[in-house]
C-alpha cells in the first residue's frame, strides 16, 4: 500500500463562508491504482469523510490520450454514521478525459508559483445508498509532479466547490490509535493471521523493518500495568532473541525471554512463552507508536483465545 497526502483549503461559492482547512490522505496499490482516501479537518485526528474502493470495472476500450476512460466503481463510506452525509455504500460511473497541459498559478508553501499541470475532467454519476437522490458531479482537476494541485466541482444542484492546495509532502498519516478493528477477547476463536492482515490493512498499516526494530525497547502503559518488549539482534535459528517484562498492580513482576521475527508483510511476530503475538505499525509520533496487536493464547488447558486491539506503545529507542 502506498500513501500520499496533501493539505488544502476548501472554498465554497459563498464568499462570506470561511475556507475549511483539512488534510487528505490517499491510498494506492503498488500499481498506483486508487484504493481510497481519508480527510481530516485541520488540528483533528478524527476522519471527517472519505471512501474505500471495493471494486472497479473498466467499461471503456483502450484508446488514445484524449479518449474518455470509463469505469464503474463500488465504494463504501469510511464512517457510519458520517457527519458529511448519510450514505453507506454506492456505485458510481466515472468518465474521465485529459484536456492537456496548463500553467497554473498558486500560492504554495508561502510564495506564488507558476506550476505546469495536467488538466483532467471527470463526470461521475451514480447512486449513494441512503442519499435522497441521484448524484452527479462534474469535476476539473489539475495535477503536477506532487499530485493534486487544484480541484473545482459542480454537483447536480449547482453547488460549486473549489479546492486549492497550500502545502505538499507534509507528515502523514495523522497519528491515531486504530480501534475500528478491535475484536474483544474471542473464546474458541477461528480468527487467523489472514484475518488480522485484513484488519491491519483497514488501519492502513506501514511495514516494519529489521533496522527499525533491532535493539529497541517499547512499552505499553495501561491502568492494569506496564508491558515492555526489548528486541536484540542475537539469533536462535530463524528467530531473534529478546526479553519481556510485565509489571502489574498487586502482582509480582514477571520477566521472560521472547523470540521475534518479521513476517513477509512487515508485521512483528513475537513468541512470548508459547503465546503468539503480532504487531502492525499504524502510525508514530514523538516516540509513540500506534500498533494494531493480535494476541493468541490458551486458557484452561485447551480453550483457544484471540484478540485484535489498537494500542499505544512508548518507543524508548534504547539499545540493549
Amino acid at each position: 500500500m502506498i500513501e500520499s497526502g496533501l493539505v488544502g483549503e476548501l472554498y465554497h461559492r459563498d464568499p462570506d463562508s470561511p475556507p475549511l482547512k483539512f488534510s487528505e490522505q490517499y491510498f494506492q496499490d503498488k500499481y498506483m491504482n486508487y484504493l481510497g482516501f481519508e480527510a481530516r479537518m485541520e488540528g483533528s485526528s478524527q476522519v471527517a469523510w472519505g471512501n474505500v474502493l471495493v471494486d472497479m470495472e473498466t467499461l471503456s476500450l483502450p484508446g488514445f490520450y484524449r479518449s474518455p476512460e470509463v469505469s464503474k466503481r463500488s465504494l463504501i463510506n469510511v464512517l457510519s454514521p458520517v457527519p458529511t452525509g448519510s450514505w453507506i455504500s454506492g456505485e458510481v460511473i466515472q468518465s474521465r478525459v485529459f484536456l492537456g497541459q496548463e500553467l497554473l498559478f498558486e500560492y504554495l508553501d508561502g510564495e506564488n508559483k507558476a506550476v505546469n499541470t495536467c488538466h483532467r475532467f471527470t463526470v461521475s454519476e451514480g447512486h449513494l445508498d441512503g442519499a435522497p437522490n441521484y448524484e452527479k458531479t462534474m469535476q476539473h482537476e489539475w495535477f503536477d509532479q506532487y499530485g493534486l494541485a487544484k480541484r473545482q466541482t459542480v454537483n447536480q444542484d449547482g453547488r460549486v466547490e473549489t479546492w486549492m492546495r497550500r502545502g505538499v509532502n507534509l507528515p502523514m498519516p495523522v497519528y491515531h490509535i486504530c480501534h475500528s478493528q478491535d475484536s474483544g477477547e474471542v473464546e474458541n476463536s477461528n480468527v487467523s493471521y489472514a484475518d488480522f492482515l485484513i484488519a491491519a490493512r483497514s488501519c492502513h498499516f506501514t511495514e516494519l523493518t529489521f533496522g527499525r526494530l533491532v535493539g529497541k525497547t517499547f512499552t505499553n502503559y495501561t491502568d492494569e500495568g506496564n508491558y515492555t518488549y526489548s528486541l536484540s539482534n542475537t539469533t536462535d535459528g530463524e528467530w531473534y532473541i529478546g526479553s519481556y517484562h510485565e509489571r502489574e498492580i498487586n502482582e509480582p513482576d514477571y520477566d521472560d525471554a521472547i523470540f521475534w521475527k518479521l513476517s513477509d508483510d512487515g508485521i512483528l511476530i513475537i513468541d512470548n512463552g508459547g503465546d503468539v503475538e503480532y504487531f502492525a505499525l499504524v502510525s508514530e509520533q514523538n516516540g509513540k507508536m500506534s500498533l494494531l496487536a493480535y494476541y493468541q493464547w490458551i486458557e484452561s488447558g485447551d480453550v483457544y483465545y484471540t484478540e485484535i486491539i489498537g494500542q499505544e506503545y512508548q518507543d524508548s529507542m534504547t539499545p540493549l
